[in-house]
């Protein structure tokens, strides 16, 4: 007593009330005490299932975090890493990668279950609290009551200590059994598609219940989506009835509607309700109601427990599971890809036509006439110049294109017969066998026709435009004039 701080009092009830405040501390109920305080230690933006319990070890903490049916355990030294990684496993649950997350934290924490079970077998028993507290109080001199009769203190212990219980009321099972799997999936998908709805499809199943085989989700409206023509052509083609219907919002609001959506499942005697709340819990709070529809009195709907789906041993008799948009349901995708070609084979001819039907495109061409000067070399000189028109309007011409300076004119006569001579003969080197009968008659010849400008615009790479003048059926020999536009690289 005197190790522990603790002085012993005159008043021998009040001492043996603090014996066993002792012998409650030996027995652990102090750690209980600790852990209730710790249960309500508020963790922030911490989501899903998880526990936070003191350690073995009286400095250490052990966190918990469930998800659907595995759990993941972890210990540490204090609440801030506690808080941290349950941060990590909720981010993990939240995008569905939390399988990836509890293998490496698995990984991670090999060695340390292999120590803990092996100090787990060199444990011995542990001693008898409550001789060890005898031989104390005998130590102490405290004599012991052997008679039996109680003294007047009272053990304020059971106050604080006692465990607190919550129970919840038992509800019935629903008479519909739905895939957890799918169920799961809604529960997900709802906390971030706000006015998410799903329609519930099922048939009898092998055990005589009725189970739910395919959830069609949808974001219209609930009345747009119950009276939907294709919804009632897909359970007449399948065999299926619509019994129920998944919802996205506030438990108040929907379950003020229960009656009144359940009258679109005539053919269903216990249409299912499910409501998922995401105002309080961004997880998600699931409520489900039944309504009864042989009732011939009142409308009674009650608040169920799901009842999940089970397969049979025997392969045939099993069914198979589905939840899609209503939009996707059964098609494959050969029909999506049928679909969409279809579509765009139809939008490609509706361009076409409408193209078509607005007669020939016409731009105004925005070109400088120009005059070039003869002599058969018009079009190599028209090349010329649209190559460098400034510096071809630069120079001083006559009326006729001509210049008049006489060295000059003699230059660009030079120039127009090099680029004929060369344009030729690089035509002959790479342009078609088919050509080589018109580019020998320019070669003798250096005046072309319009037909020649094919084979001229390949061999010196560039996009020429050619436009005949109006006067150009009159005379004999059809004289041409050629108007050339230089439109890319020289």
């Amino acid at each position: 007593m005197e190790d522990m701080r603790i002085s012993l009092p005159a008043n021998l009830p009040l001492a043996k009330q603090q014996v066993r405040i002792l012998e409650k501390c030996s027995e652990g109920l102090v750690r209980f005490v600790e852990q209730q305080i710790l249960d309500v230690v508020n963790f922030p933006n911490c989501l899903g299932n998880f526990k936070v319990e003191l350690g073995e070890q009286p400095t250490k903490f052990k966190a918990t975090f469930s998800a659907g049916e595995e759990q993941v355990s972890k210990v540490f030294p204090n609440l801030a890493k506690v808080h941290e990684w349950l941060l990590s496993m909720t981010i993990s649950y939240k995008r569905g990668d939390l399988h990836k997350h509890t293998s490496s934290v698995a990984a991670l924490t090999r060695d340390d279950v292999a120590m803990e079970k092996a100090m787990h077998t060199l444990e011995g028993k542990q001693p008898d609290v409550a001789t060890s507290m005898q031989e104390i109080q005998v130590d102490m001199g405290i004599e012991l009551d052997k008679g039996g009769q109680g003294d007047n203190v009272t053990d304020v212990t059971h106050d604080f200590l006692s465990v607190r219980k919550l129970c919840d009321p038992e509800l019935k099972p629903s008479v519909l059994c739905i895939h957890k799997g799918s169920f799961n999936t809604f529960v997900k998908l709802g906390a971030s598609t706000p006015g998410l709805c799903g329609i519930m499809l099922g048939k009898k199943a092998w055990n005589g219940k009725v189970h739910v085989t395919a959830i069609l989700l949808s974001t219209d409206s609930v009345e747009t989506v119950l009276t939907n023509q294709r919804l009632e052509e897909l359970c007449e083609r399948n065999h299926l009835i619509a019994c129920g219907i998944m919802l996205n919002g506030s438990h108040g609001e929907w379950a003020k509607r229960i009656h009144q959506i359940c009258r679109h499942f005539p053919l269903c005697d216990h249409p299912l309700v499910i409501c998922a709340d995401y105002s309080v819990d961004e997880v998600g709070d699931v409520a489900c109601w039944e309504v009864d529809n042989t009732s011939t009195t009142e409308e009674v709907s009650d608040p169920v427990q799901l009842s999940w789906t089970t397969q049979p041993h025997e392969q045939r008799r099993r069914l198979h599971y589905t939840i899609c948009w209503l939009a996707d349901f059964q098609k494959s995708f050969m029909d999506d890809a049928t679909s969409k070609i279809c579509e765009a084979v139809v939008s490609h001819i509706q361009k076409t036509t409408a193209a078509a039907s607005l007669g020939p495109i016409v731009h105004d061409a925005f070109h400088r006439l120009v005059t070039i000067q003869g002599g058969g070399l018009c079009g190599w000189h028209s090349m010329i110049a649209a190559a460098d028109l400034a510096k071809y309007e630069a120079i001083p011409r006559s009326d006729s294109g001509y210049p008049l300076n006489r060295m000059m004119l003699q230059q660009q006569v030079s120039s127009a017969k090099e680029l004929h001579i060369k344009t030729c003969n690089d035509a002959l080197e790479h342009c078609d066998t088919k050509y080589h009968e018109s580019i020998r008659r320019v070669l003798v010849e250096p005046a072309f026709d319009p037909l020649d400008l094919e084979w001229i615009s390949t061999a010196t790479g560039l996009s020429i435009r050619c436009t005949l003048a109006k006067e150009a059926h009159m005379l004999k020999n059809i004289f041409i004039l050629f108007c050339i536009y230089i439109c890319v690289h020289i």
